[in-house]
Parts: C-alpha cells; sequence; structure tokens
C-alpha cells in the first residue's frame, strides 16, 4: 500500500498477490478510517420484516460502535433513526419489542412519537426559543429486499440494487419461496462475548472454504466441496454447494426436503444471507467491529411460520460450526500481531477446484478500493 512502506501492495491479480499487512486488522488509527470510510456508507441488514409488521414493533441495532433502532411508525411506515435522545443524547430503545405509545428516554422522559417527532419535554414549556420541532430524531436511510431490512448512514448511498447489483434477482432464483418466511429465532452475539478478532479476519473465513476440510469435517460430510463455487459479482459473493450426504456428521437432510443446497449470499462489507440444507429456511449473519480488535455479531434464522426449523440444526451451527470458526479468528488475530509475521500470499491454485481463496482476495480488493490504497495491476 502506498501508505505501507516495505510492504507489497495488493496485485490485482490474486495468483501473485500478497495480503494486506498484520497491522491493518489491530491498529487502532486504521479502524477509525474504517468507522469513516466504510462502515458510515454501507448498507448494513439489521432485521427482518416479520418482526416489525405491527405499528410500534422495533429492532435495535449497531454499525461500529453507532446505534441505531428500526420501527414500523403509527403511519405504517418502516422507519430508521439513530438511538439517542436529542436531549443529552441517552439510548433510547433496546433489544426487541414493541412500543405502545411513544418512545421515552429512561434519563429524563423525553418522549417520541412512532414517527420520530418530539411529543413530549417536560418543563419545557416556558423556555425561551425552545421549539419541539427542532429535536426530532434523526432519520437513518432505509430499505428492504427480499423481506430483509438494511440502513444505511450515508443518505447519499446508492440503493440496494445499484450497490449489489443482481442480488435481489438471485435470491429470487435460488429461494423463490423467500416471501413465506417469518422469524424463528433471533441471535446475537453468540455466547454473549464479544469476539476477539478483527471483523475482517471472520469476513476473510467466512468467504473460503479453503480450511473447511481441516476445520469443519462435519460441514464437508454435510456438502460437496468438489461442488463448492465462488460466483463474484460486483459488491457480492455466492457460494453454493450441493448436499453431500444425506446422512451425515452434521445432521440428516431427506432427500425430499426442499433446500438440498448450501448457499451463502456475501453482501459487501460485512452482511451474510444464508440457506442451509433442509426445510424452507434463510438466515442473516451480521459482523460488526466493537473495536479495532473485537467483533459482534447479529443472527437470526427464519423458517415457515408455525414450521419451524429441527433444533439440531441450529445446534449444529452454535454449539459446532461456529466455535471451529471462533477458534480460528482468535488464533489468526493473535497470529497477525506477531514480529513474526508480516504478510501472506493467496492461494488460488486452479487445479484443486475452487476451494482457494480468490474470494478473500476479491474482498481485500474491495477493502483497499474503499480505503484509498494502492492496487497494483502488474502480474510481476
Amino acid at each position: 500500500m502506498s501508505s505501507s512502506p516495505g510492504f507489497e501492495p495488493l496485485k490485482k491479480d490474486a495468483a501473485h498477490s500478497c495480503t494486506l499487512p498484520g497491522f491493518y486488522y489491530h491498529a487502532p488509527e486504521i479502524y477509525e478510517q474504517e468507522k469513516a470510510c466504510i462502515f458510515d456508507r454501507t448498507w448494513q441488514v439489521i432485521g427482518h420484516e416479520s418482526e416489525l409488521s405491527n405499528a410500534g414493533d422495533y429492532v435495535t441495532a449497531e454499525i461500529a460502535e453507532e446505534k441505531i433502532f428500526a420501527i414500523r411508525g403509527d403511519d405504517g411506515v418502516l422507519r430508521a433513526f439513530y438511538n439517542v435522545c436529542q436531549h443529552r443524547a441517552h439510548t433510547l430503545l433496546t433489544g426487541t419489542g414493541n412500543i405502545k405509545t411513544a418512545i421515552m428516554c429512561p434519563y429524563h422522559a423525553w418522549t417520541y412519537t412512532t414517527t420520530g417527532a418530539l411529543r413530549t419535554a417536560r418543563h419545557t414549556k416556558n423556555m425561551p426559543e425552545f421549539d419541539m420541532a427542532n429535536f426530532s430524531l434523526s432519520e437513518v436511510r432505509l430499505e428492504t429486499a427480499c423481506g430483509f431490512v438494511f440502513v444505511n448512514l450515508d443518505e447519499q448511498a446508492l440503493s440496494i440494487e445499484e450497490t449489489w447489483p443482481g442480488f435481489v434477482a438471485s435470491v429470487n432464483e435460488f429461494v423463490p419461496w423467500w416471501s413465506e418466511l417469518g422469524l424463528h429465532l433471533r441471535n446475537d452475539s453468540p455466547g454473549g462475548d464479544d469476539l476477539s478478532a478483527n471483523w475482517k479476519v471472520l469476513a476473510e473465513n467466512c468467504r473460503e472454504c479453503y480450511h473447511c476440510g481441516p476445520t469443519h469435517p462435519a460441514f464437508v460430510d454435510l456438502v460437496s466441496m468438489k461442488s463448492y463455487g465462488h460466483n463474484y459479482r460486483n459488491g457480492w459473493l455466492l457460494n453454493a454447494a450441493p448436499v453431500r450426504h444425506h446422512q451425515n456428521t452434521a445432521y440428516d437432510v431427506a432427500p425430499d426436503e426442499p433446500c438440498q443446497h448450501a448457499l451463502f449470499w456475501h453482501l459487501w462489507p460485512n452482511n451474510l444471507i444464508g440457506v442451509s440444507p433442509g426445510e424452507k429456511n434463510m438466515s442473516l449473519f451480521r459482523y460488526f467491529p466493537s473495536g479495532a480488535e473485537t467483533t459482534r455479531m447479529s443472527s437470526a434464522f427464519l423458517a415457515i411460520p408455525g414450521k419451524g426449523i429441527k433444533q439440531e440444526r441450529i445446534d449444529y451451527i452454535w454449539d459446532t460450526l461456529w466455535p471451529e470458526d471462533e477458534g480460528i479468528c482468535v488464533a489468526v488475530q493473535q497470529g497477525l500481531k506477531s514480529k513474526g509475521y508480516r504478510q501472506g500470499r493467496f492461494v488460488v491454485d486452479s487445479d484443486t477446484g475452487d476451494d482457494t481463496e480468490r474470494p478473500v482476495h476479491e474482498f481485500q480488493l474491495q477493502y483497499a478500493k474503499a480505503m484509498g490504497l494502492a492496487i497494483e495491476t502488474s502480474s510481476v
């Protein structure tokens, strides 16, 4: 990178490129740049429309330490706001739920309507030059796609379709029944603690299955690595693999069940929409930084209302698959800070099939573009 003397810049050709230097995964000044260059400007999935069906229904979320919430107004419109009172900046809402009458700040009891207007402010009636209209909640850009609710802190951001062209069409192609689904389970920060790793460590781990053979033996028993595909588009990536063994060490899948593939849509920079083999289902998984070296997760499973998802399938994800990835990410984070590590190389040997690290290279190219880093076009 131009700002990293002594290190090799990323190259356009993955086969000849080194990876990002280790300090990009722990330096506080890099994290501050990321908040401004990436998380203040990108779409973030925060929930599903089925959680916000009724007037007053709300969900809360964080975007790189910025708190927001989405709420269904009394007028039926879905909106998002910064989760901060306009009086003394106290957080307004936590978790998920329903507001019956008004949003009340727990600090001084200022209240707001579900459309964001200040409704009451105690002891301000006779204050000079105090206009309640000047203290409405700060609104955040919101869009929905395939039932998922996204927000963007950048008012001038391109639409979801412009940001991830073809993503909605891809979901419609592979999951034509997505509108039948509703929330089955929400699980924020599994285990209750932050992951002790930079958010990019998790992002890169999720995008490749080069590690799946050594690390996820039950997963490679469930789906076929020989058919594991990486379909990269502008701003998003689809990983797909068919069921390998219907009876396997992860969980059994009947041959007549509707989902016979694992599908993962990776939406730049940190959103993951998935389908697991089995009954009709979808999931959302968003990992976001809580610091330079810590990451939080927000997730939800969707299913046909009244049918749900077999518990052993959810247990496999959180009790087996996630701990395997968690251990990897924590160990990698520690290694990225070692004096003995500088830069790695992307493994893109086409002779071994499609289980290589080209998707990680694509992610780092997108990262370099967002952060204004140099990208070398020459392959030598």
